[in-house]
């Protein structure tokens, strides 16, 4: 009402709809008009107008709202997750050192002189080099740098790798009907079905005819095909030919399916 229809970016940037494309409000304009809920949006808006309400102004309140709660609920959870926290740790460990923190400087200073005495006291005795030792970290808080070989069970097996890619699964195929094409007695057949009860009435020409496994959508489909290659007319003209001979395709074909049904 504000901006006129079509000027759907411009309400987006005004009104600050939150997460709305102007994709979408259009589709939502065009759905109230679809089904007669505008004239009533439209009272709703004017009420509001006049009691001094903007709709566009409340909807921008609200998204500032609620944009400032988002802001402020990270703030709020890392306070309320660190509290509890501290809250879950034992009276015993609260203002205790780690386990695992490093010695004081001094004694740390201290011992390393006495071992570089005592090995070059090693030394000169011996009058030879010595191995130093090994320094093993025997804090439980630090992992063990050494690679350690994995068991049997915990290596994978390529064996059975290569047996389920080698296994081969059965695939069932549909079994597909065989097409058989029809004879030219099945075409005359046909022709003079047509030209007995007319065009579209293939289930009575299935029935009076006797075509045996052939529904009516292959019927109408071969007759579709016969009229695409030009060639009903010729039948047509067999079928007139034997009709004045006495002979009717489509009796002589009920004929025979009868007699084939009878064996």
């Amino acid at each position: 009402m504000k901006y006129g229809r079509g000027s759907w970016k411009k309400i987006s940037e005004h009104s600050w709809f939150d997460g709305r494309r102007s994709s979408e409000l259009s589709d939502k304009y065009r759905n109230l008009e679809k089904y007669g809920h505008l004239p009533k949006v439209k009272r709703r808006v004017r009420d509001m107008l006049s009691a001094g309400v903007n709709p566009l102004k409340e909807l921008r309140a609200v998204v500032d709202q609620q944009r400032l709660r988002r802001a402020t609920s990270p703030v709020a959870d890392e306070l309320l997750h660190g509290k509890q926290s501290s809250m879950s740790q034992p009276k015993e460990l609260r203002g205790t050192l780690p386990l695992c923190g490093p010695p004081d400087e001094d004694s740390s200073t201290t011992s390393s002189d006495d071992a570089f005495a005592e090995l070059s006291q090693k030394q000169a005795r011996t009058g030879g080099a010595v191995a130093l030792p090994k320094t093993v970290c025997s804090s439980p808080c630090r992992q063990s740098t050494s690679h350690a070989h994995s068991s049997p069970q915990s290596r994978p097996n390529s064996s059975s790798k290569t047996d389920v890619s080698q296994e081969v699964v059965p695939v069932k195929y549909k079994k597909k009907q065989r097409r058989v094409p029809f004879t030219s007695l099945e075409e005359q057949a046909l022709v003079a079905g047509v030209m007995k009860f007319g065009k579209g009435n293939w289930l009575r020409i299935a029935t009076e005819g006797g075509f045996l496994g052939r529904t009516s959508t292959q019927l109408s489909d071969k007759y579709r095909n016969l009229t695409l290659y030009h060639q009903f007319d010729e039948i047509k003209r067999i079928v007139k030919s034997k009709r004045e001979r006495g002979e009717d395709p489509l009796e002589k074909l009920r004929r025979l399916s009868a007699a084939h049904w009878k064996r």
